[in-house]
């Protein structure tokens, strides 16, 4: 869930300022290196990583900002919206069935 969170938080940044950004390396709170995304700006696929270059699943940002994140086999992982006029951003993670 917490590398869900830092996706967000990059996907939005990227977004919205407009930058060119292609990678972000997602760190632990000792500093080892837990995985990475790779970006496409240019049509909003988030393909992500574990730390041994595993793919270990994919996401897309939606036209209203929001992003959506799937495991491989194509089961949503997490709904992320982004916060509006100040107020914060949601993760909306699907219950088991």
């Amino acid at each position: 869930m917490t590398r869900v969170v830092f996706i967000a938080a990059f996907v939005l940044a990227v977004f919205s300022e407009g930058l060119t950004a292609e990678r972000v390396d997602f760190f632990d709170q000792q500093g080892g290196r837990t995985g990475y995304a790779v970006v496409n700006p240019e049509t909003g696929r988030i393909d992500l990583y574990d730390a041994h270059s595993n793919r270990t699943g994919y996401g897309y940002v939606r036209p209203d900002g929001s992003i959506d994140v799937f495991n491989m086999n194509g089961t949503r992982r997490a709904t992320i919206t982004p916060g509006i006029g100040g107020r914060p951003g949601r993760i909306i993670v699907p219950g088991k069935r």
